[in-house]
């Protein structure tokens, strides 16, 4: 027996990057939970109380807001409240012909009975419960293609086409429910409906964990998928209304001269994009990796680098596409870098080119995600509605997975993530060419 220093070192390097991972994790989790304290104890409440107090500014008194809070926003509450409710309790009080004569020669508006609850939405409620809920769903994204492949299988389905059969019933599954699952938050409540997907989902993923063959850990994930699809349409609709009548007379402003832009956003950046992640981010950079020699762990810290790019820019980009650039220009940047990163595979391989290109991949999509939702909510018919948008990003997906896996064993790895590298980059200019075309055309008579 004899000492390796190689193999101490690596053991310990495997041991320092798990470290780094979970204190990731943990960090983020942190920011999370800070944000949600903030929003809740200063955000919020603050937001009732200069809400009211303007409504109250312009004798308007038919509101009451929930205390809470620090100790000055929940005295100041309590006033506002009081007033109302005060101004009401003296208006019941009177005789009829008293209120008659009293509402016309005072102008103000004071409540009959009790004011009504003041309910104030913002996106802030629900991005803490969204972020865990994404965590739990999706942290087995990284080795489930290595699951699949090892799992007791029928004789006629290859490992490869186990893997892929996978993720293509979780997006079959996540494409059914989509269509419906915005009417089904309009009809129960976003809150509701997200609240009821939680325990069918946790579920779910505990059959998976317990499955040992491909036909169990399927139907498993296929669950899954259809919870998950509720939940997080149903947390769209909740931003959507907390947006209010400003993205919906913003949606109306451009829509009026969407003309090819709309379908050019759709088959030029949401197609590619999907289609790109579908086929790299869950389905081949596992394989890749695990070809290569390198262990769950490691492709799991890999996998992750997408995410983590996801989580951290996706804000700042939402910020920058409202205030600075605009969205088409961020957009064309992400599909760009995006593109490019897929392609820097055909030019050299190898452990460090694929996470170089997952991360690559993670900072593009980070410029896009926010950005062409918000091109997508102006230039949709119909009032902004995103069924066609959900509709191809899971198509998309699903056809550039099924496709990969077909193509696989004859061009290789390498060769099928260039395919969707140059569609992206390719739908990328279609879209700009299109989108200057759209701004330069003069506008009609009506």
């Amino acid at each position: 027996m004899e000492v390796s220093p190689q193999f101490v070192e690596t053991r310990l390097r495997d041991v320092f990057l798990d470290v780094v991972v979970i204190a990731l994790v943990a960090t983020l989790m942190a920011l999370e939970l800070v944000l949600a304290v903030a929003v809740g104890s200063v955000g919020k409440p603050l937001d009732r109380v200069l809400r009211l107090l303007s409504e109250q500014s312009e004798s308007r008194f038919v509101h009451r807001i929930r205390s809470g809070g620090l100790p000055g926003l929940g005295r100041a509450a309590a006033r506002l409240n009081d007033q109302a409710v005060d101004l009401a309790e003296r208006l019941a009080a009177l005789p009829a012909a008293a209120r008659a004569r009293l509402a016309a020669t005072v102008d103000a508006q004071i409540a009959n009975g009790r004011p009504v609850r003041l309910r104030l939405s913002d996106f802030n409620d629900i991005r803490l419960a969204l972020f865990l809920f994404s965590l739990a769903t999706e942290i087995a994204a990284a080795f489930l293609p290595l699951y699949a492949r090892a799992a007791a299988r029928p004789y006629w389905l290859s490992p490869e086409m186990a893997a892929a059969a996978l993720l293509a019933l979780y997006l079959i599954a996540v494409a059914i429910v989509s269509p419906f699952g915005g009417a089904l938050a309009r009809r129960f409540g976003p809150r509701r409906l997200f609240l009821a997907a939680v325990p069918p989902t946790a579920l779910a993923l505990i059959a998976m964990g317990l499955s040992d063959d491909v036909v169990g850990i399927a139907l498993a994930r296929a669950a899954t998928a259809v919870f998950y699809a509720i939940a997080t349409i149903a947390c769209h609709e909740y931003t959507r209304r907390a947006a209010g009548h400003a993205g919906g007379a913003r949606a109306a402003l451009v829509r009026r001269r969407s003309g090819l832009r709309f379908p050019a956003l759709l088959a030029g950046i949401v197609a590619p994009m999907n289609a790109a992640t579908a086929i790299f981010i869950r389905y081949l950079s596992p394989l890749m990796l695990s070809a290569a020699g390198h262990g769950p762990a490691e492709i799991a810290r890999v996998v992750m680098l997408y995410y983590l790019a996801i989580v951290l820019l996706s804000p700042a980009m939402a910020g920058l596409s409202d205030v600075r650039f605009g969205p088409v220009t961020l957009v064309l940047t992400g599909s760009a870098a995006a593109g490019l990163a897929l392609l820097s595979l055909g030019l050299w391989s190898g452990f460090w080119a694929v996470t170089l290109s997952v991360a690559g991949l993670g900072v593009g999509h980070s410029f896009i995600r926010a950005p062409h939702y918000a091109l997508a909510l102006m230039l949709a018919e119909g009032g902004g509605d995103l069924g066609a948008l959900r509709l191809v990003e899971r198509s998309s997906a699903l056809l550039g997975l099924l496709l990969s896996a077909l193509f696989l064993a004859d061009i290789g790895a390498e060769s099928t993530v260039t395919i969707p590298g140059v569609a992206v980059l390719t739908g990328a200019a279609a879209f700009g060419i299109v989108e200057l075309a759209g701004r330069s055309t003069p506008p009609s008579a009506n």
